[in-house]
Parts: C-alpha cells; sequence; structure tokens
C-alpha cells in the first residue's frame, strides 16, 4: 500500500508535467506506484495520463526528464518497494500471485520457497512470505509424516493402475484394483488423490437427437413391454440398439444383442449401412446361438431399423414378442444397451483410430 506523504496535489497539470511523469514511470526498475509517490501524486491520476499518452493526447519522448544518469539512480534506490530489492527482480517477483491466495498454510510457503530457493536468497523470501528462516530450515529437516509417506506410496501405485488402464479407470475402478491387491484405503481417498494428480477417468460423449413426431405415430402400435416383465432367467428378455464407429475416415454402423438377465452380449452385426439388414443379421446370429422359447421379449428403441416390416415377420415367425420405448423419448427405457455402449465407446474405441472397417471388427470382437 502507498505510503501517506501528506496531502495531495490537486488541480490542473501542464502537459510538460504530465509528459514528465509518464516518461520517468516508463523507466525500467521503477513502478507507477513508486513514481506517483516521488512526485506526490496519487498512483490512479499517473495511470490516467499513461492511458491519455497511449491514446496520443500528448507526446512523451525520454529528453522531457531532464535528469541525468546519477539522478535516475538515485530515484531508483530511494523509491520504496520492490524496486530497492535487487534479488527479486520485475517479472520474476513470486509475491505477486501466489501469496495470499495460494499460500496459505505456512508448509505450503516452506514448500514454496523450496522451489524458488535457486532463484532468490532465502531471507529475502522469508521476509516477503512473513515466515522465519529457523522456521523454514526445521521444516526442511522435518521427516514427512506416515499419512504422507503413505500417500506418496498410493499415488505411485494408483498412477501405475491408470496407466495400465490406457487412462481408462477413474477412481472407483481404482479403488477395485488397489482392493485386489490387498491394498486398505477408502473410496474418497482415492479419489481426492486422483484430482491431485489429475487423473481423470474416459467417458463418452452424449449425442442428442431430433424428435420426429411422424415416426412415434408409426410405432404407436408396439408397446413397452420389458417394463412389465422383469426376467428371472436367460432368455426372457433380449435388449437391441445401434451406435456409431467410424473407421477409416468413415461412420459404420454396430448393431448389438444382450440378453437382459445375465447382461451377456449374445450377437453383432457392422455395416456400411444402417438398415433393417443390419439388425436382422444380429437378431439371426443371436437366435442361432441361443435358440430361445417362444414368448421372448425383445426390446429396442423406436428406430425404423427395428420396425421395418422385414424385423416385424421374422420376429413373428420365432415367436418372439416385439418391444419398443415409450414415444415419450425415454433414454431409461433401454438402459443397458446405452450403458454398455457407453463403456465400449470409453474403454475400447475412444483415443484410438481404425484405418478401415476389419481393424474396427477385430476391436469390437
Amino acid at each position: 500500500m502507498a505510503r501517506n506523504l501528506g496531502p495531495r496535489k490537486i488541480g490542473k497539470y501542464p502537459i510538460e508535467f504530465k509528459a514528465k511523469a509518464v516518461a520517468l514511470s516508463r523507466l525500467p526498475g521503477l513502478e507507477v506506484r513508486q513514481v506517483a509517490e516521488s512526485l506526490g501524486i496519487h498512483p490512479f491520476m499517473l495511470s490516467r495520463w499513461r492511458k491519455e499518452a497511449r491514446e496520443g493526447l500528448f507526446t512523451v519522448s525520454g529528453g522531457q526528464l531532464g535528469l541525468d544518469a546519477k539522478q535516475v539512480a538515485e530515484l531508483k534506490k530511494s523509491a520504496p518497494g520492490r524496486a530497492r530489492e535487487p534479488y527479486l527482480e520485475r517479472g520474476a517477483d513470486p509475491a505477486k500471485k501466489s501469496y495470499p491466495v495460494l499460500l496459505r498454510a505456512k508448509t505450503e510457503i516452506y514448500a514454496f520457497l523450496e522451489q524458488n530457493r535457486d532463484q532468490h536468497r532465502i531471507s529475502l523470501l522469508c521476509r516477503t512470505y512473513k515466515v522465519t528462516r529457523s522456521g523454514y530450515y526445521g521444516w526442511r529437516k522435518r521427516r514427512h509424516s506416515p499419512r504422507k509417506i503413505q500417500n506418496q506410496q498410493l499415488s505411485a501405485r494408483m498412477a501405475a493402475i491408470y496407466d495400465g488402464s490406457y487412462g481408462i479407470y477413474g477412481s472407483p475402478r481404482v479403488h477395485l484394483a488397489l482392493k485386489a491387491e490387498g491394498v486398505r484405503v477408502g473410496r474418497k481417498r482415492v479419489a481426492g488423490l486422483m484430482r491431485r494428480m489429475e487423473l481423470k477417468g474416459r467417458c463418452g460423449r452424449i449425442y442428442h437427437s431430433q424428435r420426429r413426431v411422424s415416426v412415434h405415430r408409426f410405432f404407436n402400435g408396439i408397446p413397452n413391454r420389458s417394463l412389465e416383465k422383469i426376467p428371472t432367467g436367460p432368455d426372457q428378455v433380449w435388449v437391441g440398439d445401434i451406435t456409431y464407429l467410424k473407421a477409416g475416415g468413415q461412420w459404420r454402423y454396430l448393431a448389438v444383442m444382450m440378453d437382459k438377465y445375465s447382461r451377456r452380449i449374445l450377437s453383432w452385426s457392422l455395416s456400411a449401412r444402417k438398415d433393417s439388414w443390419l439388425t436382422l443379421r444380429a437378431l439371426n446370429r443371436a437366435v442361432a446361438r441361443r435358440g430361445p422359447a417362444s414368448g421372448l421379449i425383445f426390446h429396442s428403441d423406436r428406430g425404423i431399423e427395428y420396425g421395418a416390416f422385414v424385423m416385424q415377420r421374422r420376429l413373428a415367425q420365432l415367436g418372439i414378442v416385439q418391444s419398443m420405448n415409450r414415444p415419450e423419448a425415454k433414454m431409461t427405457d433401454n438402459a443397458l444397451m446405452e450403458s454398455f455402449f457407453h463403456s465400449m465407446k470409453a474403454e475400447g474405441m475412444h483415443g484410438r483410430t481404425f484405418p478401415d472397417q476389419q481393424r474396427s471388427r477385430q476391436a469390437a470382437q
């Protein structure tokens, strides 16, 4: 804060005085506050004059100072504040942005001093941050607490687990992996350490599709039967859906069939076209593998690929009862497939590039 040098000068100042003040403030090693205090004016006033000079309201030249090199050196020496500290150069002052917002505890200040001890003297840093040198050197000699040592060991092991998952695992899975290794640690502690290390689990993005009223009206004859029956065994309720994959710079379409009871993937089909033949191939492969009995419920979204007549005829031939989402666009009706696609893309697709459809097919397997 500026020192109180008595009442400030008020009134109008000549252009020559303003130009001289601005020229002084532009000297290297001097600040606006220091020049304003030496001239007996308010720093805000000098800042306004500097702005007026930049806007061209008056011109400033070095000859307007009227000071020789010795007088400028004396001004720098007598100016208060950081100009008297030769060890804290302007632009390298750690106090401007680090205190008091970032460094609140003394341990944080000591750690900051440890990082900057090669650039500045410890005595100056301790005086700047208002800590004692004995406290700093005592902190250096003090051994780490058992909790901190344990956190360091945990962080190293968590980083290895995270890297082993190719950046997929979040804190719940890292916690389960540590638990499987016999490490007893709390879930919130794992989450806090991962936040400190800036480790985040990979997640997929959500795409919003535009609602079409005509499609809902077309499928009004197919109700949502999956909500009526909770499966008690396999091959009672199947669910299916389609998702988008990119291979060779082009979109490919993946249709998947899942058993709702066991959540086992029954079949899948990959194609460059999104049509009813794509979903029909996935259905036929699931039927050939499981051979379900009549009365099985097959649930899907209200897409034309599942509502086409060729799909409806095949389901009727197999004795499978068709079910579709509610027309109110309830995404939770087919939540199992949405969850599977989210995990599949986040863990197996995102961050990887597939040059052709064959490579994407291998990744899906």
